[in-house]
């Protein structure tokens, strides 16, 4: 744990041996602290299944006699049920290899970000290319879905 860093894992972690679905379900469960920086570990996860999985929230209160109880679903309330919905949403989704999809990427975090692409791999990415990045995002009007 590093000072100001407030680290948050989600995913399905069923596919882990018990023993890492224990650790792993530890972290998850650790209470949200507002630091300086946010790193986010997404392990054998899929917007598919972030959608899926609060949805199937929703429907399990519904059927066990929750009527009435849940609220309004609207747009707060359905980010609560997202297993991601602990992250915050990006300002910037950088893209290596070429690649211009979301590949998985959290649908609703990703939802109004400012999308770049680079040619290189991961493993070349550089810290000028970080930069450049940077200054990119910098120049751009954000308008967030406006």
């Amino acid at each position: 744990e590093y000072e100001g860093i407030d680290v948050r894992v989600v995913g399905d972690f069923s596919c882990f041996p018990v023993e890492v679905q224990d650790f792993l379900s530890q972290c998850a469960a650790r209470p949200e602290k507002e630091g300086k920086m946010q790193v986010n570990f997404l392990l054998n996860y899929s917007g598919h299944w972030d959608l899926v999985e609060a949805a199937r929230v929703a429907i399990a209160h519904d059927r066990h006699g929750h009527k009435g109880k849940m609220p309004r679903l609207d747009q707060e309330t359905y980010r609560s049920l997202l297993p991601s919905g602990c992250i915050g949403d990006f300002d910037l989704v950088i893209r290596t290899a070429a690649r211009h999809s979301l590949s998985g990427y959290p649908p609703w975090q990703s939802n109004h970000a400012e999308f770049l692409v680079f040619e290189k791999l991961w493993p070349e990415f550089t810290k000028a290319m970080f930069h450049q990045a940077m200054e990119w995002y910098y120049q751009q009007e954000r308008r967030h879905g406006a």
